[in-house]
C-alpha cells in the first residue's frame, strides 16, 4: 500500500469513526435522521468496498459512490431542518396561542412523561405528517371543507378512548369509515393516535377545530340547511358534533364544557362505566359520568350539568345499605335526592293509580320502587338500563325502597 492509499483508508477510517458518532448523537433527535446517516457509513468504511461493489455495481466508481453519500447526507439534514421548524411552529403557536394555554401545558406534561424514545419517535410522525394529503389540506392551505370534520372528531374519540393500561383505542366504526373516504383521512387518524401515545396531539389542530366550528357551527345534522359566514346555505352530508375534540382543547372553557354537557344530555355520546376506569385514561373526566361531575363541581361550580341530588348508587348498593340497617339507612338517607341507577324489572300502577318503575335489587321483595310521571313510565321498557333522580322515602313495610317525585337523569 502506498502512502496516498494509507491516507485515504486513514482519511476514511476517521470519517467513518465522526459519522458514527453523528448516527449515536442524532438518534437521540430523530431515528430517520439517523437511518439516513447509515448508508453514508456503509460507502465510508473501507472494509465494506469489495461487498458493496458486488451488490451495487455502479457504486464501484468513486463519483458514483461520493454522489449518492452526499445524497443522503442532504436527506438527513434535511429532516433535521424540518424537526427544528415544527419544534419552532410549536414554540411560536404556544407564544401567540393564549386561549389554548391550559391544553399547552396539559402537552409540556404528557410529554415530560413520555420516554426519550417515544419522544423521537414523535418527532418522526409529525414530520412524516406534514406530508398527508388530509394534513396539508387542513393545516397548510386553512382548507374548511366541511368533509375534513370527521378527522377532527376522532381526535376527541381517540384522546378519551386510549387506555394506557391495556394500549386500547376505540373509535365508532362511523367516525373510520367517513375518515376512509378522505384522501389521507384515515393515515391522518393513525398519526393521531401514534401521536397521542407519545405526548398529545400537537395544538395546531386546536386552532384547525375551531375554524371549522366557525365556519360549520359545533355540530349538525344530515340534511339540514346550514349557512355559513357569506351567507351561503348548504345542506348537512351527515351528522357530526365536535363538542367532544373541543373541549379537549379547551378544558376550561365554560361554553365547551356546556356544548360537551349538551352532548352528553342528548345521547351523542356515552359514558363509559365507572368499572372500566382503572385510572389510565387522560381525560377521564370526559370519560366517566362521575369524574365530569367532580370536574365540574371543581372547575365550573355554577353549570348546569351539574346534577342537582345528594347521593348516586347503584339500585342493588341502595337496597344493601336499608337491608344492613333501616334506622341508620333512613337517618342519611331518606328525605334526600338520590340518583339511582338499575335495569328496570317493572312498570306498572300502585292501587292509586301512580305510575312508578322498580329497578332491580337483590331478588324478590327486594327492589328499588320509583315514582315517576305517566310521560317517563311510557316511554321505558323492561331490560331499559336507566338512572332516576328521585326523594328517598325510606322502606315499605320491610320491602321495597321507595323513591318518590322520580325523574330521568
Amino acid at each position: 500500500m502506498n502512502k496516498t492509499s494509507l491516507f485515504k483508508t486513514i482519511y476514511r477510517y476517521s470519517l467513518a469513526i465522526v459519522i458514527l458518532i453523528a448516527i449515536i448523537a442524532l438518534a437521540k433527535k430523530s431515528i430517520l435522521t439517523s437511518l439516513f446517516f447509515i448508508p453514508v457509513l456503509i460507502l465510508t468504511l473501507p472494509f465494506l468496498d469489495k461487498m458493496v461493489d458486488e451488490k451495487i455495481p455502479f457504486l464501484s466508481k468513486s463519483v458514483a459512490r461520493i454522489g449518492v453519500a452526499l445524497l443522503f447526507s442532504v436527506i438527513a439534514f434535511s429532516f433535521i431542518k424540518d424537526i427544528d421548524t415544527t419544534k419552532s411552529n410549536n414554540n411560536t403557536q404556544g407564544n401567540n396561542t393564549q386561549q389554548y394555554a391550559t391544553y399547552e401545558k396539559l402537552l409540556s406534561y404528557y410529554q415530560s412523561q413520555t420516554s426519550p424514545a417515544l419522544l423521537r419517535e414523535r418527532d418522526s410522525f409529525l414530520i412524516l405528517m406534514k406530508s398527508n394529503p388530509a394534513y396539508i389540506k387542513l393545516a397548510t392551505e386553512k382548507s374548511t371543507d366541511i368533509q375534513f370534520i370527521p378527522i377532527l372528531m376522532s381526535i376527541g374519540e381517540i384522546c378519551t378512548s386510549i387506555n394506557s393500561g391495556t394500549g386500547n383505542v376505540e373509535i365508532p366504526e362511523r367516525i373510520v369509515t367517513l375518515c376512509q373516504k378522505i384522501v389521507g383521512g384515515e393515515e391522518l387518524m393513525r398519526y393521531f393516535i401514534g401521536l397521542e401515545f407519545r405526548g398529545g396531539v400537537p395544538v395546531e389542530f386546536a386552532e384547525i377545530t375551531e375554524r371549522f366550528i366557525n365556519a360549520h357551527h359545533i355540530s349538525g345534522v344530515k340534511d339540514n340547511l346550514i349557512g355559513d359566514a357569506n351567507g351561503n346555505s348548504y345542506r348537512v352530508p351527515f351528522d357530526y358534533n365536535l363538542a367532544l375534540t373541543n373541549a379537549i382543547f379547551n378544558p376550561d372553557s365554560k361554553t365547551a364544557l356546556d356544548e360537551l354537557g349538551k352532548s352528553y344530555k342528548s345521547g351523542v355520546f356515552e359514558w363509559k362505566k365507572s368499572k372500566e376506569n382503572n385510572g389510565k385514561f387522560r381525560y377521564p373526566q370526559f370519560v366517566f359520568k362521575d369524574n365530569w361531575v367532580a370536574y365540574l363541581k371543581q372547575n365550573y361550580p355554577e353549570s348546569k350539568f351539574i346534577p342537582n341530588y345528594d347521593f348516586a348508587m347503584s339500585a342493588s348498593e341502595l337496597y344493601s345499605i336499608y337491608n344492613a340497617n333501616e334506622v341508620s339507612a333512613d337517618e342519611k338517607l331518606k328525605s334526600k335526592r338520590i340518583a339511582v341507577s338499575g335495569i328496570v324489572e317493572e312498570i306498572g300502577k300502585d292501587i292509586l293509580d301512580e305510575p312508578y318503575v322498580v329497578l332491580s335489587g337483590q331478588g324478590f321483595l327486594s327492589d328499588i320502587q320509583c315514582y315517576v310521571s305517566k310521560e317517563v313510565a311510557s316511554n321505558l321498557n323492561k331490560g331499559n338500563e336507566i338512572t332516576l333522580i328521585g326523594i328517598c322515602d325510606g322502606r315499605a313495610l320491610g320491602t321495597n325502597v321507595i323513591l318518590k317525585d322520580c325523574e330521568l337523569e
